[in-house]
């Protein structure tokens, strides 16, 4: 599914939820969706899905799931990584100053964690 079109679904959910809660008098403000949660959730969802499925994630592999998404001219997001523990949504497990390659093996932060159950919850996810 295109992934404007799936953000769009979303949305639409996040409101009609937010008219439900709102007519049964609930409280609304932690259905709506933030802007790092629109923005790095579906990432940080989709990498938490293939830990998921597969347990083990490289480089080379994210950078897939990242090209999938907002296509094929991605080639470095170094804003999405950081160290295990900063706000970024994933870090490398190699030694600080390596040359980033294909196979390193990644990890989610607790951030990332954090934004895909978010993304999850909003999306009406069985997480």
């Amino acid at each position: 599914m295109d992934a404007k079109f799936e953000h769009g679904l979303a949305l639409i959910r996040q409101g009609l939820a937010i008219l439900e809660k709102s007519s049964k008098g609930e409280p609304v403000g932690s259905m709506i969706m933030s802007p790092r949660v629109a923005k790095l959730g579906r990432i940080a969802h989709l990498h938490l899905r293939a830990f998921e499925e597969g347990g083990d994630l490289t480089l080379g592999q994210s950078r897939e799931i990242r090209r999938h998404h907002w296509g094929p001219k991605v080639r470095s997001t170094a804003n999405l990584f950081g160290t295990k523990d900063s706000g970024a949504i994933l870090y490398r497990k190699v030694p600080a100053g390596r040359r980033p390659k294909d196979t390193d093996p990644i990890r989610l932060t607790k951030e990332g964690e954090r934004l895909a159950n978010e993304y999850r919850r909003l999306q009406g996810h069985a997480a």
